[in-house]
């Protein structure tokens, strides 16, 4: 029979569990986190901006996050991806001064540096995202939804994953709990065996 402190433990794990369902589980330095927040491969057509020097997963969804009205999905180019028509790495159309270049919307985004450092911001509406993969949006840029018609998308397999883990661990403990009160208990017998020959 599991004990008053392993059920409640099992209860307080599925509890964390879920509140942290209500946080988003999507972080990119965390594997698996954002799989149900994911897109898919190119840039979601129509209007976007694009935020300059952003040099992670991570930035680029802290940028979308800044702008909840209409910053729906995030786009970056992971380093040495390849897409359909080029890489991340692919500079701008036009070259600068300065040796940088600037992007005309062919080889990167209208106005940015390239494709390395650079997040688009999409501002199509939420759960509204056509994926293109023409010029520069086919550089190796994938797509992740941050927002959707209610609120933040969140990862609902994350979700269930974290209530059954929770229910696992608590199990554990109450298995263990019952392990160590049965073979409490099975040496009692043995105890009383040993009285009743000394008698």
């Amino acid at each position: 029979m599991a004990t008053i402190a392993s059920v409640s433990l099992c209860a307080l794990l599925a509890l964390v569990a879920t509140s942290l369902h209500g946080c988003s589980m999507c972080n990119h330095s965390i594997p698996f986190t954002c799989s149900g927040n994911h897109v898919g491969v190119g840039v979601c057509s129509g209007h976007y901006k694009v935020q300059q020097d952003v040099t992670s997963w991570g930035e680029c969804r802290a940028a979308c996050g800044k702008f909840p009205d209409w910053c729906t999905y995030y786009s970056f180019c992971p380093e040495g991806t390849t897409g359909k028509t080029g890489k991340c790495a692919d500079k701008g159309a036009i070259a600068t001064a300065d040796g940088k270049s600037v992007g005309m919307g062919i080889k990167a985004p209208l106005g940015a540096k390239g494709n390395l450092n650079a997040c688009v911001l999409s501002q199509d509406k939420k759960d509204a995202c056509t994926l293109m993969e023409k010029l520069w949006t086919g550089n190796g840029y994938e797509t992740y939804q941050m927002w959707e018609k209610d609120g933040p998308k969140y990862d609902t397999p994350e979700m269930s994953y974290g209530i059954l883990f929770g229910f696992f661990m608590g199990a554990v403990v109450g298995g263990v709990a019952v392990f160590r009160r049965v073979k409490k208990g099975s040496r009692q017998p043995l105890a009383t065996e040993d009285e009743e020959n000394l008698e």
